[in-house]
């Protein structure tokens, strides 16, 4: 009787469908005493959550029939206010007929509401994450040191072109990256572990359909008593970035190959009037090498007094307007 009292108990007669529950149970579900009088199975469904019926009953009639061992499902029955309740409904026939059959089955069921709350809570979260690493081309990874384990997000597993199955080691990651800059990585990876340091790396990579691209490499250890435990990291594809770098890269190549091959001296200025670059006829011109002129001297260190003055005069309206006459 005490046992009966303590739980959230259930105890229905198979053969005849009669269904007893206790008053813990009825309490679960914001019932009362009224709703402990014998019932049926049947009645009791009409509490269930449509969605979980199905389920349910397949996995009933598979320990019924001696199928499995003990019969267990997450089930919603619905409150008396209206609310769904997350519950582990679990049971056990416990008496049978000489041939088999079912006579009594015994349950109990376990209010699971605020676990299933804190599952959704972290399926929401990890979608958001999901979503959002998406967007940005980001995604995370983690190495168990002990045991060499290795876990990608599924925005890194797409940046490898791989599987949302698949679970690499080691040296499969390390094994995507271009062979000319797999020691650098490795000795990333070393030195993290070894001393708490982390690393920041653009590399080139190879996807698992053979497409290069360049990604950028974060990671960095953590360590407990002492000891690194984990390395935690971030992998973007950033293919995109370094084509547009490429592409500025040579177009400046372009521009700084016609300035220093000019038939004329070229030159540049900062804000106080000291060269900030000079061609080679200009250099010519002034007779020094690149480095002393570049070390501090501007056109006044070269003009007269009549041309330092005009100078001195006329810079300031250079610099505000980005233009001026032809001087002489």
């Amino acid at each position: 009787y005490a046992l009966w009292q303590g739980g959230n108990l259930s105890r229905w007669n198979v053969r005849t469908g009669e269904l007893r529950i206790n008053e813990r149970f009825a309490q679960m579900l914001g019932r009362g005493p009224e709703d402990m009088v014998p019932a049926t199975r049947a009645q009791w469904l009409l509490h269930m959550h449509p969605d979980d019926r199905v389920r349910s009953e397949d996995l009933l009639r598979q320990h019924l029939e001696q199928h499995s061992d003990r019969y267990a499902c997450e089930v919603r029955l619905r409150h008396r206010d209206g609310h769904w309740v997350w519950v582990l409904d679990r049971g056990r026939v416990m008496t049978r007929d000489p041939d088999g059959a079912p006579q009594w089955m015994f349950g109990s069921r376990s209010d699971v509401s605020d676990r299933k709350r804190q599952e959704e809570a972290l399926r929401k979260s990890e979608e958001f994450l999901d979503r959002t690493g998406r967007v940005a081309g980001v995604g995370g990874w983690e190495l168990d040191v002990a045991s060499g384990e290795i876990a990608w997000s599924d925005e890194t597993r797409r940046i490898h072109g791989v599987a949302s199955t698949f679970q690499p080691t080691l040296a499969d990651a390390i094994g995507f990256y271009a062979p000319e800059v797999q020691p650098a990585i490795h000795a990333a990876v070393e030195h993290a572990i070894g001393t708490g340091q982390g690393w920041d790396l653009e590399l080139a990579l190879v996807r698992a359909d053979g497409r290069s691209i360049w990604v950028r490499s974060v990671g960095a250890a953590e360590f407990a008593d002492g000891k690194p435990v984990r390395l935690v990291g971030a992998f973007q594809d950033i293919s995109e970035r370094k084509r547009l770098e490429m592409k500025l890269k040579a177009a400046l190549d372009e521009v700084r190959d016609l300035y220093d091959h000019a038939p004329c001296a070229y030159y540049s200025l900062d804000a106080h009037g000291k060269y900030l670059n000079i061609n080679a006829v200009g250099l010519s011109w002034l007779g020094h090498d690149r480095d002393v002129v570049l070390g501090g001297l501007g056109p006044t260190d070269f003009f007269t007094d009549e041309g330092r003055d005009l100078f001195r005069r006329s810079f300031p309206i250079f610099k505000a307007e980005g233009r001026i006459d032809a001087l002489e």
